[in-house]
């Protein structure tokens, strides 16, 4: 199957959409194509997508600071970016996860999904 996907800057209201839908969520990815079309390989590799067609939300960690009040040890890094893909947008997760983080690809994979039931983490 052959996903195209299209890269998006996130707004304040797509950071609430993502909260109460669930997402996927990378830390610390370079934004290039080159590394959004690797993470959807990488997803490929263990499941489909819905449609043919993938949106790849970009969020910089200076926004996530302002939005949920972080500052100190707790803030993201101005310039860190973050791939969030809506777990709507995939077809079955299939993969079980919790506060996971692995260095493949030259960027870090961080999230808790678990298939059925999904958890947050705080």
């Amino acid at each position: 199957m052959m996903i195209t996907f299209t890269v998006k800057t996130a707004t304040i209201e797509d950071l609430d959409t993502f909260y109460e839908d669930w997402s996927f969520t990378l830390e610390g990815i370079e934004d290039s194509n080159e590394q959004y079309d690797a993470l959807i390989r990488w997803i490929l590799d263990y499941t489909t997508f819905v449609n043919d067609s993938v949106t790849v939300y970009r969020v910089s960690g200076k926004l996530m600071n302002n939005m949920y009040k972080l500052t100190g040890n707790n803030a993201y890094p101005p310039d860190l970016n973050i791939a969030i893909i809506k777990l709507s947008e995939i077809e079955d997760v299939g993969m079980r996860y919790s506060g996971f983080k692995y260095r493949q690809d030259g960027f870090m994979i961080s999230w808790k999904i678990t298939k059925g039931e999904k958890s947050k983490i705080n």
